[in-house]
């Protein structure tokens, strides 16, 4: 039970951090024609995202990266107490 404790905060921080970056790419994106496709982890989340609509994009993803970086640090701290106890 410890160990899938511990690998759900691995998997969430990882997620996290995995939807930072995908925001920051994002950021830096230049357009050429109608939109972008935006994919993270090898799904296709929007097939055209205009180019007035990729900064709003991009603070959504960093938005929910910075929720669960805090919900990983939650798990952390009570499986750390938990273990203390």
């Amino acid at each position: 039970m410890k160990l899938l404790k511990w690998l759900l905060t691995i998997v969430v921080l990882g997620l996290s951090v995995s939807l930072y970056i995908k925001g920051q790419e994002l950021r830096g994106t230049q357009v050429d024609g109608d939109g972008i496709g935006v994919q993270l982890l090898g799904i296709e989340l929007v097939d055209r995202l205009p180019e007035s609509k990729i900064p709003l994009y991009a603070n959504g993803l960093w938005v929910v990266a910075f929720i669960l970086f805090l919900v990983s640090i939650g798990f952390i701290y009570f499986n750390v107490k938990k273990s203390n106890s």
